[in-house]
C-alpha cells in the first residue's frame, strides 16, 4: 500500500514562542534542495516507512472543514526514522542522531545559515523536550506551487471549482497529519492523485522561496509586507486605514478624481470643489469616508475583521431584514445629498467574506475590496514628496489585505524565520 499525508502547518502551542520547524516546508536550501518537515515532530509512524510517495502541504482557513492546499512535496527520500515502541524522548533523541550523520554529508543552508543554528532557540515546557531540536522527514525532489487558491474539503456544501472534496478523510480535529492509503481510503488517495497530475493547477515556473542574503542592504530578506503599522501593531486596524486613505486622497483632488473614476466607476467627481469626511456622523453612527462634490454624495464603510454592526436586534417589517448602521448611512444621506447622485461602498480584505444580502439597505451598496485600492494606489504614486515613504509604507500595508488569504501564524512564522537567520549572519561576523 502507497500513502499520502495531508500535512496542516502552522498551528499548535508550541508556535506560541518558537520557530516552527514547518517554516523549511515552502524554502528552497542554499543548494536548492526541498526539505519537509511532517508536523508536529518530525517523524511518521513506522508503518509509512518509505511508503509516502507526497505530502500535501496546508493550512487552516475559516471552516474547519477546509484547509488550504499552499504547495505538495513529491518525490520523496525518507530522512527520518521512528523507532517502534520506542518513547517520545527517545524518539526525539534519535532524531539528532540520524540528523547529526545526516548533515555530515549533506550542507544544509538557508541564507548562509547551518539549519541546526535556526532552530537553537526554541524552547518548550520545563524540561526544554524541544530545545535546539531539529530535523526533516523528507527530502523533496520537486514542490508543486499552486497556480491559484485551491483547497480540500471534506463537506460536499463547501465544493465550488476551487475545492476538492475527500469523502472518507476528516480534516476536523487537533491532527496535524493524516494518511491517506491507496488501500484505506480509495477515492480520497485516487483524488489526490489526479491533484497532482493536474497540471493546469500548479504553476511550473515558481518555485518555493530561496533565502537570499543582500550584501548591500546586509539583510537577510525583504519583507514585502512589513511597513510602519507592524512596528506600532496597527496592522488591523480599520480606522488606521481609513486615516491613511483619507489623508492620501484628501491632500490630492486629482488622485480622489481618478479613485472615483477608476476604482467606483464614477466618471465625473470634480477635483475642484469637494469634501471629504472622516467619521462623519449619522443618524448616531459614524461613516469611515464621506465624500461629496457637486453632483456626487459617497459613503465608504471599512471593514477588515469587524461584521456589519446592527443598531438592535429588531429587524423591520419589510422583507425581515436586520436594521443595521448600513441602513443609518443611507437614510441619513439620501436626506441631506441635496439633489446629488448617490453612492454607497464595503470596503473589505478579499480574505474577509462578508455575507451583506441579511441586512437593510444592503441592496444599495457595491462591495470593493482592498485588492482593488492596493492596484490603484500602486499605480500612482504621491506628488507630495514629504509624504513619499509614507505613500510606500501605506501600500505596503494594503497588500497584506489585498490576498485571498490572510493567516497570522503563517506571516508570523515567516518573520521569525527571516529574523533568525540575521540574527545567525549577524552573530557570525563577532
Amino acid at each position: 500500500m502507497e500513502y499520502y499525508i495531508i500535512n496542516r502547518m502552522y498551528a499548535g502551542a508550541f508556535l506560541e514562542n518558537n520557530i516552527g520547524h514547518e517554516v523549511i516546508n515552502l524554502f528552497s536550501a542554499d543548494d536548492d534542495s526541498h526539505y519537509v518537515y511532517i508536523c508536529d515532530d518530525g517523524t511518521i509512524n513506522d508503518k509509512y516507512n518509505d511508503r509516502v510517495k507526497a505530502v500535501v502541504l496546508t493550512r487552516m482557513t475559516e471552516t474547519i472543514h477546509k484547509q488550504e492546499i499552499l504547495g505538495i512535496a513529491i518525490g520523496l527520500t525518507q530522512i527520518s526514522r521512528k523507532e517502534k515502541y520506542a518513547s517520545r524522548t527517545k524518539n526525539l533523541a534519535r532524531q539528532q542522531e540520524i540528523m547529526e550523520e545526516y548533515l555530515k554529508e549533506h550542507k544544509i543552508e538557508y541564507g548562509g545559515v547551518p539549519l541546526p543554528e535556526i532552530f537553537a532557540k526554541n524552547k518548550w515546557g520545563s524540561d526544554d523536550e524541544y530545545g535546539g531540536f531539529y530535523t526533516m522527514t523528507f527530502k523533496a525532489e520537486n514542490v508543486l506551487i499552486p497556480k491559484k487558491k485551491i483547497y480540500l474539503v471534506d463537506k460536499e456544501e463547501l465544493i465550488s471549482d476551487d475545492c476538492f472534496e475527500l469523502k472518507e478523510t476528516n480534516l476536523r480535529g487537533q491532527k496535524l497529519r493524516r494518511y491517506i492509503g491507496s488501500l484505506d481510503e480509495p477515492a480520497d488517495y485516487t483524488t489526490v492523485t489526479s491533484l497532482i497530475n493536474r497540471r493546469d493547477l500548479w504553476n511550473d515556473k515558481k518555485k518555493p522561496e530561496k533565502i537570499i542574503f543582500s550584501v548591500t542592504k546586509n539583510k537577510i530578506y525583504e519583507d514585502a509586507y512589513f511597513n510602519y503599522l507592524d512596528i506600532i501593531g496597527r496592522q488591523d486596524d480599520e480606522n488606521v486605514f481609513s486615516n491613511l486613505i483619507g489623508y492620501f486622497l484628501d491632500n490630492d483632488g486629482e488622485l480622489l478624481s481618478k479613485f472615483c473614476k477608476e476604482v467606483l466607476n464614477i466618471e465625473d467627481f470634480s477635483s475642484e470643489e469637494y469634501l471629504l469626511e472622516r467619521e462623519k456622523n449619522a443618524n448616531g453612527s459614524r461613516m469611515d469616508l464621506y465624500i461629496e462634490d457637486e453632483n456626487h454624495a459617497i459613503v465608504i464603510e471599512n471593514k477588515i475583521k469587524s461584521e456589519i454592526n446592527g443598531t438592535n436586534e429588531r429587524h423591520n417589517f419589510n422583507g425581515k431584514l436586520i436594521q443595521s448602521q448600513l441602513g443609518e448611512y443611507y437614510k441619513y444621506v439620501e436626506k441631506i445629498k441635496n439633489g446629488r447622485k448617490s453612492f454607497y461602498f464595503i470596503l473589505m480584505p478579499n480574505y474577509h467574506k462578508i455575507d451583506i444580502s441579511k441586512y437593510e439597505s444592503s441592496k444599495y451598496y457595491t462591495k470593493l475590496y482592498y485588492s482593488d485600492i492596493y492596484e490603484f494606489f500602486k499605480k500612482h504614486a504621491s506628488k507630495n514628496i514629504r509624504d513619499k515613504a509614507y505613500y510606500e509604507d501605506f501600500i505596503k500595508a494594503l497588500k497584506r489585505h489585498a490576498e485571498d488569504y490572510y493567516d497570522d501564524e503563517y506571516a508570523e512564522m515567516k518573520k521569525r524565520f527571516i529574523k533568525r537567520l540575521d540574527e545567525c549572519r549577524r552573530n557570525s561576523k563577532d
